[in-house]
């Protein structure tokens, strides 16, 4: 998290990306946090950081190719038994390997549409809309407190 604040403090007008990598309060858990500026009226009074969920890491392309190679075999082998028409299949992984395989696929398209959408509202400046709608609810709150305190 310091990462990210340094990181948006440095480059306020960029979206800052920190890898993947252990994050002591979460007991060492890999993190990875997003981070920018917040301005208004062109001064910078804050930086935005969102630590990603963990089921947005990407997954190796090492993971990738090995599935694919699977994949490719197992419908090599599917296709010529149907163009034989007879063939006996031996599957190779438990059945528990091949739901956690399916699972990961099925994450990895809802993780990118998820990254693109959190990336154009970023871009697009909505963000920084609700931020500065937010920085300004949040003055308005300190006055109050001022104002009860007194």
């Amino acid at each position: 998290l310091g990462e990210a604040f340094e990181a948006a403090v440095k480059n306020p007008d960029e979206i800052n990306v920190i890898d993947w990598k252990p994050y002591g309060p979460s007991a060492g858990a890999l993190a990875s946090f997003l981070s920018t500026g917040i301005w208004a009226n062109g001064t910078l009074i804050g930086v935005f950081c969102t630590q990603m969920p963990p089921e947005s890491k990407p997954i190796d392309a090492a993971e990738v190719d090995a599935a694919t190679a699977a994949a490719a075999a197992a419908m090599t082998t599917a296709s010529k038994f149907y163009r034989d028409g007879s063939g006996t299949c031996s599957p190779k992984l438990a059945d528990s390997v091949w739901e956690l395989s399916l699972e990961k696929v099925g994450h990895l398209s809802y993780q990118f549409h998820k990254a693109q959408t959190e990336f154009a509202l970023l871009a697009s400046g909505h963000s920084q809309a609700w931020m500065d709608s937010a920085a300004s609810a949040l003055e308005a709150h300190r006055g109050y407190i001022a104002t009860e305190a007194a």
